[in-house]
């Protein structure tokens, strides 16, 4: 009989860096109409590891949350974080390592993949490959660069969430 576990997965990212598109495109039972009315979106994932069925709660927060909606929402906080940035966006970078860190200051430390999205985007790339991999050794995180249009490390991204989530237990 397969162990079941749930894990909540914070996703934090700026406007427009692709979280959406991420969870839409491999999310199972991703009610699109649906989001708390405080706006965090939420939708789950399946992932089976070995004899382990995991069940990712993928909540995504927007940009305007504060602080204290976050904290009402995830009482007993997240099990990871999936930081999510835009590869073609300098700022995009930096605007979610200060979202993490304003939030992982109350929620705690939890395992963490930075997630360099579109990376399709080759032309209009502005963040490097070894500057992310730089910041994700500084935060203890695995970084994946991935694309929704070409479909790069969209599964991989939620599987090695899952991984780094069940190592730290």
């Amino acid at each position: 009989m397969k162990k079941v576990l749930d894990f909540k997965v914070l996703m934090l990212g700026g406007a427009d860096v692709g979280i959406t598109s991420l969870i839409e495109k491999h999310a199972e039972d991703f009610p699109a109409e649906y989001s708390f009315d405080i706006g965090i979106d939420f939708s789950t994932k399946k992932i089976e590891l070995e004899e382990t069925e995991i069940n990712l709660a993928l909540l995504e927060l927007g940009s305007a949350n504060t602080l204290e909606v976050v904290e009402k929402t995830l009482r007993k906080g997240p099990t990871g974080y999936m930081l999510v940035f835009d590869v073609s966006r300098t700022n995009s970078l930096e605007e979610v390592i200060e979202q993490y860190q304003k939030i992982s200051d109350h929620l705690g430390k939890h395992p963490i993949v930075l997630v360099g999205n579109k990376a399709d985007l080759i032309e209009e790339r502005q963040i490097e490959k070894k500057k992310a991999e730089e910041v994700a050794k500084e935060l203890g995180a695995l970084y994946v660069e991935t694309s929704v249009i070409t479909g790069q490390n969209i599964e991989y991204v939620f599987e090695v969430m899952a991984e780094k989530i069940m190592e730290s237990l």
